[in-house]
């Protein structure tokens, strides 16, 4: 889901078509544009976007990951990893826009800051938390969100998104394996 940027294999080549359609108030007069867009107009040029994975039953991978608008990946492995401490490497500006475009579609910026036993009704005792935060346009915004909150769709979401970056940061290459719940 969020991963799938409309169009054309372009997007390697740093363009992605997108799919616009325009309709002025009547229903069998819509306009449909394909646009070409550089992927640079698509990513803010403060872009960082970081996840911070802790697995609290000392069984899983705690890390912390990180990239920027350029694609610069930034890792830093605490337990239960592969490789523990910084490694780094370069992922393609398309795959930042991609990333970008996954927290837009889930309307990240909506989301409460805190997901936890004390902010969810109900609550299952969990110990996998994941915090992401991206700064994007002068904008800082984390979401905590603790695993054990249950019964809440924006929840599924979120936890979708954040195995969607894990994978496009490749952090398995550090840890060794995908974090629950990404398996």
């Amino acid at each position: 889901v969020f991963g799938n940027v409309e169009g054309s294999d372009s997007v390697s080549t740093g363009e992605v078509w997108f799919r616009s359609s325009c309709n002025n108030d009547r229903a069998t007069d819509t306009l449909d544009l394909d646009l070409v867009v550089p992927v640079e107009a698509l990513i803010p040029s403060d872009l960082f976007i970081t996840i911070y994975r802790i697995d609290g039953d000392s069984a899983g991978p705690s890390y912390r990951a990180s990239v920027d608008a350029g694609g610069v990946v930034n890792y830093s492995g605490f337990d239960n990893v592969a490789v523990a401490g910084p490694a780094d490497t370069t992922i393609e500006r398309a795959d930042v826009a991609r990333l970008y475009r996954g927290f837009q579609r889930l309307n990240y910026w909506s989301l409460a800051d805190e997901y936890s036993g004390r902010t969810c009704d109900p609550y299952e005792f969990n110990v996998h938390y994941c915090r992401t935060t991206v700064v994007a346009g002068g904008v800082t915004k984390h979401v905590e969100h603790d695993h054990g909150c249950v019964g809440l769709a924006a929840l599924d979401a979120l936890t979708e998104l954040e195995c969607f970056v894990d994978s496009l940061l490749l952090t398995t290459a550090w840890t060794g394996e995908r974090s629950w719940p990404c398996k």
